[in-house]
């Protein structure tokens, strides 16, 4: 339970300093155009990947990894849907 509490206080702290770090970036314009918007796009995606592994636990179950590959395929479809919308 404590080593569980851990985890989460870290993603916790990990997720507000992402998110106090695309805000600021936003807030202050100090990087601006494409640069700015590739640059949150990636704090959102490191974000996403911290919340998946503190919160949802997703990589660390036991084997076998339903949950990943469930996790992963839904990924994959959502992906196919996004992508094949634009094209």
């Amino acid at each position: 339970a404590l080593g569980t509490l851990k985890l989460n206080l870290l993603g916790f702290i990990g997720s507000v300093v992402l998110t106090g770090a695309s805000f600021t970036l936003a807030w202050t314009q100090f990087i601006s155009g494409h640069t700015l918007i590739y640059l949150l796009v990636g704090l959102g995606i490191l974000q996403a990947f911290l919340q998946l592994k503190f919160f949802l636990h997703i990589g660390s179950e036991p084997k076998p990894q339903w949950e990943s590959l469930i996790f992963l395929f839904t990924v994959m479809v959502l992906l196919i849907i996004v992508l094949g919308s634009l094209w």
